[in-house]
This record gives structure tokens, sequence and C-alpha cells, in this order.
């Protein structure tokens, strides 16, 4: 999304141009470590469970590989609710999704050096 869209956006009232909404963002993008992630829930393109698991693959897959550690488990659980109370106040202020038309996400083809065999 270019400045100039950002700004205008902002000034109709478009998705995360208020302190509320700005702080939420900041709490997802935080709790989820991707600010990639935090951008897609707040404009819709993934919703909050969907975003939520791609934040924790890596978590998920040790705990398949190596069982649950109780201390993560626990520390998991206390941020969801700190991400869920976030989510909330974005579809509280957000409730569409405001996704701008111009800048919706298209799927592209991927270089096909950046592709692996497989």
């Amino acid at each position: 999304m270019s400045a100039s869209r950002i700004r205008r956006s902002r000034r109709t009232g478009g998705a995360a141009g208020d302190p509320w909404s700005v702080a939420a963002l900041h709490v997802v993008t935080t709790l989820t470590g991707s600010a990639l992630l935090a951008l897609a829930l707040l404009f819709g393109v993934l919703d909050s469970d969907q975003a939520w698991s791609a934040a924790h693959v890596d978590e998920d897959w040790n705990i398949e590989q190596w069982g649950v550690d109780e201390e993560v488990a626990a520390r998991r659980a206390a941020r969801l609710i700190d991400y869920s109370a976030a989510v909330s106040i974005l579809r509280s202020l957000n409730p569409a999704g405001r996704l701008d038309p111009g800048c919706a996400a298209k799927p592209r083809a991927v270089n096909a050096r950046f592709t692996t065999a497989g």
C-alpha cells in the first residue's frame, strides 16, 4: 500500500486510522511476530484463527515432534487471551475488514528460482 493510499485511508476513516485500531494492530503484530499476519487479519485476508495458527507453525511442529511443554503451553494460552482481546477491538472498529479494492492482494506466480523441487 502506498503512502498516499494510507493517508487517504486515514482521512476517510479507513482501517487502522484511529488510535484504538493502531494499538490493537500493534498487539496482534507483537503476539504473532508478524506485521504481515496482522495486516492480513486487519484487511480480512485471514481470519483470526488462521493468523494465530500461521504465527505458531514452528511451535506446533515442535509439539508434534517432542510433545507439549507445559510452561510454553501456559504462556501461549495467556498470549491467546491478549490476542483475542485485540482481535475483538479490531473487529468492532473495522467490522468489514476495510480492504481498499485498489490494493487487494492477488495471487502471483512465484519466481522459478525461489521454488523448490518437491
